[in-house]
């Protein structure tokens, strides 16, 4: 055993190596492990003898080990190729040369074998598929060959053609032979009559006896079972409604059974056969018979038939449902946070889901998405403030709206929001137009903007509106700087300033040649204004002489309002009748 941890693992791999090496060794005395160690001898001549053995044993089976183990990652040809020849003879070089001469040409010569060998399998089933695929397609024509003359053999052939003349006389002598549907069955535009077979049996499912003469009336989407009237049974001449069964929500099988067929129904006692039909609807199972097997096959194969594309007409149906509700979702509800206090908005979503709306909307898709798209554009337009263009935008609107014959509720929905977006574009144009430092230009085009959508006349009111409150903030910087006596100048001067620039501006950027009655009133407005600002100032003190020299000094002011033939003499007199009344 060895004396420490490293030692151990030392002759643990030297023993690993050893005995991989010695498989090979024909001899008992040579299969011995060479790794004990004997007794009495030291480490040092232990290791250079099992050195020495395995060197003997390379040289004898002609396999190059390395006393390493052997790593998969870190893997170098190139390294371990220079460390294998490093210490080898010239014939130890020769002897690896032809062994790894013949290795390289046994797998030349399987890769040419097995290329060969794949191809010729290759070619091989190529042509075996070739071969199926000829058979294939005569197998589909001889299938369709058979479906031919298998619908040829049935005889039995109770359709109608829908182009037929007759077909519209049949349903009319049903509509009126048959109590028990009203007039919206008959009515309904894609119902049409399938076949129509008498002579079919109720049968009691208890007693597995006929019970009751029935007639079959089969329709693209219902099935009708009616009583059954003939001549020599004494039944009433209309027929009675029994099943009115949807063809999507029965499953209908045949069933072949021999009994007894109900000797008086039939009037007779023998033995007959029947061929039966089940009709399962909510768990509740109907059985009918006929005598003629082809009948009921016939009843079966085409009440499949077209139950089948009822149910593929519905399911589709209901996608397009779906995909109408989900789009005028997205048409409606994303305008929730503009739209939410319009009535037409409340009533659309409150319909949205209603067979009426959605029918409607399938007519007038693509109209509802070409106007939701113009909208969408809209918004983009007035987002970056393009209102050239949204102005546009909007009359395209409005006359698609008032051309398009739209549903009544989309008609109302899309008329609100379009005044919904005009009210918006409105808005941010009144808010441009009321800055104090607007240029000329750009008012005038402002202007151009709300004459275009109906609201010159609230242009003009924020027009004034913002000069008026520009007036009192320079009237109350003059208050709080200037004292008492020269505050009626130098109010008075801005005022009369003020005024006169607003009325050139006004001018010139609604385009007037004179000023407008709402515009005198409101100068008028602004002067009253003054003057009450003045008198309230001069409420507690004496009107001396210098009160005289400025209120005289305001008419100077007046020259520019009266070149625009404003006239603010009547309401700046106020000013000397209260002076006339304290010198009295």
């Amino acid at each position: 055993m060895p004396d420490n941890p490293s030692s151990f693992e030392d002759e643990f791999m030297k023993s690993n190596h050893l005995s991989v090496a010695s498989e090979s060794i024909p001899n008992e005395s040579q299969r011995q492990s060479p790794t004990r160690l004997r007794v009495g001898t030291s480490k040092t001549d232990d290791i250079y003898r099992q050195k020495r053995q395995t060197k003997h044993i390379i040289s004898q089976n002609e396999v190059f080990l390395q006393p390493k183990f052997f790593d998969n990652q870190n893997f170098d040809a190139q390294s371990y190729l220079n460390d294998v020849l490093q210490d080898l003879s010239e014939d130890e070089f020769v002897s690896l040369y032809n062994k790894l001469l013949r290795i390289h040409m046994g797998v030349r010569k399987n890769l040419e074998k097995n290329f060969y060998k794949n191809l010729n399998e290759y070619v091989f089933i190529s042509g075996e598929v070739e071969s199926m695929t000829s058979d294939f397609k005569k197998f589909q024509s001889l299938l369709k060959t058979l479906e031919t003359d298998i619908e040829g053999l049935n005889l039995v052939d109770h359709t109608h053609d829908p182009s037929d003349e007759s077909i519209k006389q049949t349903v009319q002598r049903l509509r009126s032979s048959i109590e028990g549907l009203d007039e919206a069955f008959w009515e309904a535009p894609q119902r049409q009559l399938i076949c129509e077979q008498y002579n079919w049996m109720l049968i009691n499912i208890d007693n597995q006896r006929p019970k009751l003469l029935v007639n079959m009336l089969l329709f693209n989407d219902r099935l009708l079972v009616t009583t059954s009237h003939m001549k020599e049974v004494d039944f009433p001449a209309k027929q009675q409604v029994l099943y009115n069964w949807n063809l999507t929500e029965i499953s209908i099988s045949s069933i072949e059974t021999y009994g007894p067929a109900g000797a008086e129904m039939l009037q007779k006692e023998k033995e007959v056969s029947l061929y039966k039909l089940s009709i399962n609807h909510n768990n509740k199972t109907t059985l009918l018979a006929v005598h003629n097997s082809e009948e009921r096959d016939y009843m079966v194969r085409q009440a499949r038939h077209h139950q089948l594309q009822e149910l593929e007409n519905w399911s589709r149906k209901h996608d397009e449902d779906l995909e109408f509700s989900r789009e005028l979702e997205y048409h409606t509800k994303s305008e929730q946070a503009d739209m939410c206090s319009y009535t037409s908005f409340q009533v659309l979503c409150k319909n949205l889901d209603t067979q009426d709306i959605l029918q409607a909307y399938a007519k007038q898709r693509n109209m509802v998405k070409e106007i939701s798209m113009q909208f969408d554009h809209l918004d983009i337009q007035i987002s970056l403030q393009e209102f050239t263009d949204a102005i546009r935008n909007l009359a395209l609107i409005q006359n698609k709206l008032e051309r398009g014959n739209l549903n009544e509720l989309f008609a109302e929905f899309f008329a609100d929001k379009l005044h919904n977006r005009k009210r918006k574009v409105t808005e941010i144009l009144l808010h441009q137009l009321g800055f104090k430092g607007i240029s000329l230009s750009h008012g005038k085009e402002i202007v151009r903007y709300l004459r275009s959508l109906g609201h010159e006349k609230e242009g003009q009111g924020v027009f004034m509106k913002s000069r008026t409150l520009l007036i009192k903030e320079k009237c109350l910087n003059v208050q709080l700087e200037k004292d008492t006596p020269n505050f009626i100048d130098a109010c008075a001067f801005i005022v009369f300033r003020c005024l006169a620039q607003t009325t050139s501006s006004y001018l010139q950027l609604f385009e007037l040649k004179k000023l407008d009655p709402a515009y005198r009133n409101w100068i008028f407005q602004q002067i009253e204004a003054l003057v009450d600002l003045i008198e309230n100032q001069y409420k507690h003190l004496a009107h001396d002489r210098s009160y005289t020299d400025a209120v005289s000094k305001i008419m100077t002011y007046n020259t520019e309002l009266k070149e625009a033939k404003i006239d603010a003499m009547p309401i700046l007199q106020r000013l000397f009748d209260v002076h006339s009344k304290d010198l009295k």
